[in-house]
């Protein structure tokens, strides 16, 4: 795989940075397409996932993508999910509890998930947050999960 940085158009005109990797140029290009962006810049300069300096673990974060997105497959509502994540987060999520912890309250005071993801940039990154945007306006937010999943894994 070779990782790539980015900048695209989302779906509401805005330019969104990222970064990304695939097996080519040709083969990134489609996968921003299939987010739902217009690609303005690819370049490959990007040295991969394991150059991200997160304070989560990236297998707490393949593990959580994991759960819900095949939670979510299974037609369990996002708040259930959540709620019992939170419940075993500290053996499960140890270092992504907090963020869980997070996500719970403000999903059920009405926020979206991916703005509430987007609050945690380090974590989280673009084309991570643009995945799950998609996935919310077209209603197969568990399936783009579970494709997160299997990319990052």
């Amino acid at each position: 795989m070779i990782g790539f940085v980015y900048l695209a158009i989302d779906a509401q005109g805005q330019r969104v940075k990222g970064r990304l990797s695939a097996p080519s140029i040709q083969q990134a290009e489609q996968e921003l397409i299939t987010l739902g962006f217009v690609p303005i810049r690819l370049s490959s300069t990007w040295k991969g996932w394991q150059s991200i300096k997160s304070p989560i673990p990236i297998k707490e974060v393949i593990a959580f993508t994991h759960q819900l997105g095949y939670l979510l497959k299974a037609c369990v509502p996002l708040i259930d999910i959540l709620t019992d994540m939170q419940i075993n987060a500290h053996q499960d999520y140890p270092r992504l509890e907090p963020i869980i912890r997070d996500l719970n309250r403000q999903l059920q005071s009405g926020n979206s998930l991916s703005s509430v993801l987007s609050a945690y940039p380090d974590v989280f990154d673009a084309v991570y947050l643009g995945a799950i945007f998609a996935g919310e306006q077209s209603g197969q937010l568990d399936k783009v999960l579970i494709e997160l999943h299997d990319r990052l894994r």
